[in-house]
């Protein structure tokens, strides 16, 4: 439910109780409101997912700092070394 809430939030408005079996005849979507909220679900999907992988790129900042803190070793600079055959 977190997921749907995010999605919730990004979209600006409050889904439909998917549960909710007991739809009136008033409550059915026109073929454009469909597309529209489809529209708009694509893109609040597109804004979680760039969120979620900010969040992780950043915990993994966190972590190698940690493991850098803790071992006392700062990598300073990468060495791409080539093989020649």
């Amino acid at each position: 439910m977190d997921y749907r809430r995010e999605m919730e939030a990004a979209m600006g408005l409050s889904l439909p109780d998917p549960d909710s079996a007991d739809l009136d005849e008033g409550d059915q979507m026109t073929p454009e409101m469909e597309s529209q909220v489809a529209r708009m679900a694509a893109q609040a999907a597109q804004q979680v997912l760039q969120g979620h992988t900010q969040q992780a790129q950043q915990q993994a900042q966190q972590a190698q700092q940690q493991q850098q803190a803790a071992t006392g070793k700062t990598r300073l600079y990468s060495c791409r070394c080539r093989s020649y055959s």
